[in-house]
């Protein structure tokens, strides 16, 4: 028991800190759950939907205060005027299109919070997106799962995505060197 409580509280962490930095998706650590802890499918959907939304509020809040200006360090001109575009002409409809799919979501916390979205419609959107995507995942898991061997193609999806973690956070350090020459 103490185990399980253990990894819903590094599940809950993992997806705070997932909603407004740039980490490997969610799906990450979900999918090994939902293979190998059964019991507590529903509790980890629940759980890192909740943690996704309150790290979501977070990257909103550094937004909101910062501005644009002081965002400007983290992400850089191209990805904030093509999300500044995303956001003004669609609204919480761009935060659940950013959410569901794979685009990194943590950027749409902080242009939601730069562009003064409202609040309570970002994290609604955010929260049924992040949920929907969480049950998407796990119903295939429960259909394809047999089908994969998941340990060995788990390991392989978390390495690659820590791999391309690390070179999009470099090129990104770069791009933005660049520019405040």
């Amino acid at each position: 028991m103490g185990e399980l409580i253990f990894l819903l509280w590094n599940l809950f962490v993992y997806a705070i800190i997932k909603g407004f930095f740039p980490l490997p998706s969610i799906e990450v650590v979900l999918i090994p759950v939902f293979i190998y802890h059964k019991e507590i499918q529903f509790l980890s959907i629940l759980i890192s939907s909740i943690g996704t939304c309150i790290g979501a509020l977070i990257g909103y809040m550094i937004a909101y205060c910062l501005g644009k200006t002081g965002i400007r360090q983290y992400i850089s001109n191209k990805d904030l005027e093509k999300g500044n575009l995303w956001v003004n002409q669609y609204g919480t409809y761009a935060i659940f299109l950013g959410s569901i799919t794979p685009l990194p979501d943590f950027l749409f916390s902080y242009l939601a919070g730069m562009n003064r979205m409202n609040l309570i419609s970002f994290l609604g959107m955010n929260a049924v997106a992040r949920t929907i995507r969480s049950l998407i995942v796990y119903y295939c898991v429960k259909i394809f799962g047999y089908m994969i061997d998941f340990t060995l193609y788990g390991r392989l999806l978390m390495w690659l995505s820590l791999v391309m973690f690390l070179c999009s956070w470099i090129k990104i350090k770069q791009v933005n060197q660049e520019s405040d020459f």
